[in-house]
């Protein structure tokens, strides 16, 4: 693992200004900084001292989740940014490229390491079961998006899919056959 922090050494704070907040001037403008390392990190894993764990790669423990209909194959996977625990997301779809901006016509299923998948959505809210554990099934009556968000083990997981592709009743099927290595 890898820990980073970005400190600002240029400016020295009084202690009698320490408890003064201060506006952060930086907003919405993004800044790339470069550090040589003593070796090379060959790890996966960066904990950032801000409060956020990202992944270089895919990291251990990935769940896998079974019962996808024929052709749905994953197509891409990466890391999410502000997780406090991590999360890896994986896009299922039945077409190469598949589309952006919309759940129609993908799979999205999120990892989280050690706590909640911080996935919500939908107007409509309700309890299902998943394995017999209490899980959230959103849906937004806008455009038939379906979120459904469960604990396996330790880790927070959630799918976001659309009903022109899946019911609820899939959903939970696709959660209950989920399993951890």
């Amino acid at each position: 693992m890898l820990y980073v922090a970005i400190v600002d050494v240029t400016q020295r704070v009084r202690p009698s200004d320490a408890a003064t907040p201060q506006a952060c001037d930086a907003m919405g403008h993004g800044r790339t900084v470069s550090i040589d390392l003593a070796a090379p990190f060959t790890g996966g894993r960066i904990v950032d001292l801000a409060g956020y764990v990202h992944f270089l790669r895919a990291p251990d423990g990935l769940a896998d989740l079974h019962g996808l209909p024929s052709g749905w194959t994953l197509r891409s996977a990466s890391d999410v940014e502000e997780s406090p625990t991590g999360r890896w997301l994986r896009v299922y779809a039945p077409v190469a490229d598949p589309p952006q901006g919309t759940s129609q016509g993908r799979l999205d299923l999120y990892q989280a390491f050690g706590g909640p998948a911080g996935v919500s959505g939908g107007d409509d809210v309700r309890t299902v079961s998943v394995n017999g554990q209490a899980a959230t099934l959103y849906r937004s009556s806008a455009d038939g998006e379906l979120v459904l968000v469960w604990a396996l083990g330790g880790d927070g997981l959630a799918i976001v899919a659309n009903e022109a592709d899946f019911t609820a009743d899939a959903l939970v099927r696709l959660a209950e056959g989920a399993t951890l290595p």
